[in-house]
C-alpha cells in the first residue's frame, strides 16, 4: 500500500492571488500555479475509501426492513364519499314534498333525470367506499 502524500504547503492568499492575476490578464486557468499544486488532488484522495475498508463486511445476513404497517382505509376521503352517497340516496328516494318514496319506477325516473356529473360523482364515491370496505374483509 502506498502511503498518502503530504499536501503541498502554500499560503492560501498567495495561491488565490495567482489565480486572480491569471484571470485578469486573460491567461488560461492554472497557468501560474506551481506544478505540485496542479498534480495534487486532495479532494480525489479524501473521497476514496480505504481499499480494505469493506472487505470484511458480511452481506449474507442482511435482511430488508419490514414493510410499513398499512394505514386504515377508512380515512377522511372515504367518510366524505359516504356522506355524498347518503345525500345522493336521500335526494333520490325523497319526493319534493319531503315524503319517502320507495317505488322503483319513481327511483329510476329520478336517476334518469339527474345530471351526468352527479351520477359520475356518485359512481366515484361508491367505488371509493366499496374499495375501503373490501379491505376489511381480506
Amino acid at each position: 500500500r502506498i502511503p498518502p502524500r503530504a499536501p503541498p504547503q502554500y499560503d492560501l492568499e498567495h495561491i488565490y492571488k495567482l489565480g486572480f492575476d491569471d484571470a485578469n490578464s486573460g491567461k488560461e486557468f492554472g497557468t501560474s500555479l506551481p506544478e505540485d499544486i496542479i498534480k495534487y488532488n486532495a479532494a480525489q484522495e479524501e473521497s476514496l475509501p480505504a481499499h480494505d475498508q469493506y472487505e470484511d463486511a458480511n452481506y449474507d445476513n442482511w435482511a430488508p426492513p419490514p414493510p410499513p404497517k398499512s394505514k386504515s382505509s377508512l380515512g377522511m376521503g372515504t367518510m366524505l364519499s359516504m356522506f355524498t352517497l347518503y345525500r345522493f340516496g336521500k335526494e333520490t328516494v325523497t319526493s319534493p314534498d319531503g315524503r319517502l318514496v320507495v317505488d322503483p319506477q319513481y327511483i329510476v325516473a329520478r336517476l334518469r333525470s339527474m345530471e351526468p356529473w352527479r351520477l359520475g360523482m356518485m359512481g366515484m364515491s361508491l367505488y371509493r367506499v366499496v374499495t375501503a370496505l373490501s379491505s376489511f374483509f381480506r
